[in-house]
């Protein structure tokens, strides 16, 4: 019929599986934002959105500032809340929906796995977050400061010095 509505676009990526269908007039807003790390960015995301099945090539750790949200992963069934830190592990398969409330908002620090072997020195090459809910206040606000310093940073005008290197705020 040529008044029937077009199918909503399904994105090609890693993020969608092309069996679930985008919706555009549902929230989704996205930020990545640098760092001056090679090898590390970090993502602020407020989403009605369920992503289908991924994974990511990297760590991540962040935490959930709004609403809640319950995923599958090779870890089992897992529902993190407000204030509770959420980690995935570099090829971990999962995916993603709300849970209660129809948005959730949350930021993650991405870090490749070259950075993670040196940044904990591990002497078996590949280092494992084995938890992916994790409840502590502390590492909640350091993470937050993580992220306040990460969005100054990507604020400012140049991300170089005058002698070339960069400036950590």
């Amino acid at each position: 019929m040529a008044n029937q509505a077009k199918a909503p676009y399904v994105t090609p990526n890693a993020w969608f599986n092309p069996s679930r269908r985008f919706v555009p007039h549902m929230q989704h807003v996205a930020r990545v934002l640098a760092s001056p790390l090679k090898g590390v960015y970090s993502t602020h995301i407020d989403s009605a959105q369920q992503f289908g099945r991924h994974w990511h090539d990297t760590y991540g750790f962040g935490f959930l500032e709004h609403g809640a949200q319950e995923w599958l992963s090779g870890r089992g069934i897992v529902r993190g809340y407000p204030g509770e830190v959420i980690t995935t592990n570099p090829g971990e398969v999962h995916d993603g929906r709300p849970l209660g409330p129809p948005t959730r908002r949350w930021r993650i620090a991405y870090v490749d796995v070259d950075v993670m072997t040196t940044l904990t020195a591990s002497e078996r090459g590949h280092a494992e977050i084995t938890s992916p809910v994790i409840k502590d206040p502390l590492l909640v606000r350091i993470l937050q400061g993580l992220f306040a310093r990460l969005e100054r940073w990507n604020n400012r005008k140049t991300h170089a010095s005058t002698s070339g290197g960069l400036q950590w705020p």
